[in-house]
């Protein structure tokens, strides 16, 4: 049995687009998506490989005026790094914030000290991130 053809639309209504115009448009689509897929593969694995690497080895809360915070790095042994480093308080908020560059040494592991001065009693310290030094 036969089935009946939908009837054809009436020639240039309805948007209908030449097969041309699609076959470009699809390649347009898939070299966007294509450049977007390979950027973010490419941003992911830089991301996750940084220059320099931080670690808390521990902090003591001295007094309600300061932290000793002890802190390790690797990088490069032939570049000095900047870290930042925070103390917080019991309600989470930054008592005292400090920069400390560890120099360059004979290894790429490094550790790092220093005493955060604080404007309230802190109960927590954390390396806030590193950087290479001059690589601002």
């Amino acid at each position: 049995m036969n089935q009946p053809r939908p009837p054809a639309r009436p020639p240039g209504r309805y948007g209908e687009t030449k097969p041309r115009r699609r076959l470009v448009l699809t390649a347009v689509v898939v070299v966007v998506v294509a450049a977007l897929l390979s950027w973010l593969v490419w941003a992911a694995l830089v991301a996750s490989t940084p220059d320099v690497r931080s670690t808390l080895v521990g902090f003591r809360v001295v007094d309600d005026a300061q932290v000793r915070v002890r802190f390790q790095v690797v990088a490069d042994r032939a570049s000095a790094v900047t870290c930042t480093l925070t103390a917080r308080d019991a309600d989470g908020a930054t008592t005292g914030v400090t920069q400390v560059t560890v120099p360059a040494g004979r290894r790429d592991v490094r550790d790092g000290q220093t005493v955060i001065r604080t404007r309230a009693r802190a109960v927590t310290a954390d390396v806030a991130g590193c950087r290479l030094a001059g690589g601002d």
